[in-house]
């Protein structure tokens, strides 16, 4: 409470010297030409590097770590929330658990998106989470066991997620791949340069290796 208090008073000072505080009193490593707007970080380890651009009213907090590489962007209103470890109540067994946020370089993530990381999210560079209202979830209730367990979530590099997506623990999206709109992610998928839909997300048909999105030396499509 105290660190997103301390944030919050800073919104009033000028970027580059909220930067200074940030990295100076929280320990951040943000670079001189990256730039935050008015979002609440509060995590034990945040980087953002040169080029990154991070929208206003985000919160990112119980996070052990966040990596932003070269030039990723974020847009307004996402929610990222994950779980301390270790947890006094929850995932006491599961001591591989990182909670973590992780994006590539060039990878973007629009607005009125939500991420869980009780366990990683990495989304692969040059990827897009595009449109709105996409989930991430990383934790569950195992029906069996009558207890929450927790698995990471992976994204390509050159990947499209749609808007409304959901996506489970312990999914993957292969790299170069689009990710329908509405589908539900609920496994590991094979097969670069693939469409997939539907709930749970199939794969539908093939894409070409020429399609320029794939080829792009640029991050964020304008």
């Amino acid at each position: 409470m105290l660190a997103a208090a301390l944030q919050i008073l800073f919104f009033a000072a000028p970027w580059p010297l909220r930067r200074l505080l940030l990295n100076a009193l929280f320990g951040y490593r943000i670079h001189r030409k990256a730039r935050i707007g008015f979002s609440l970080i509060v995590c034990k380890m945040f980087e953002a590097r040169e080029g990154v651009l991070v929208g206003h009213c985000n919160v990112i907090r119980n996070v052990e770590r966040v990596l932003f590489e070269e030039n990723v962007v974020i847009g307004n209103f996402n929610w990222v929330a994950g779980a301390a470890k270790p947890h006094p109540i929850y995932y006491r067994d599961q001591a591989y658990r990182d909670p973590s946020l992780i994006m590539r370089r060039d990878s973007s993530l629009s607005s009125n998106h939500r991420i869980d990381c009780t366990d990683c999210v990495e989304i692969g560079a040059f990827t897009t989470i595009a449109g709105s209202h996409c989930e991430i979830l990383t934790h569950s209730v195992d029906i069996s066991k009558g207890r929450q367990i927790a698995g990471p979530v992976q994204v390509g590099t050159y990947c499209f997620v749609g808007s409304r997506s959901v996506l489970l623990k312990d999914s993957y999206l292969p790299d170069y791949s689009v990710l329908a709109a509405g589908s539900v992610l609920t496994k590991r998928l094979d097969g670069e340069y693939s469409l997939f839909g539907g709930v749970p997300a199939r794969k539908i048909r093939d894409l070409s290796a020429d399609s320029e999105y794939f080829r792009r030396t640029v991050g964020a499509v304008r």
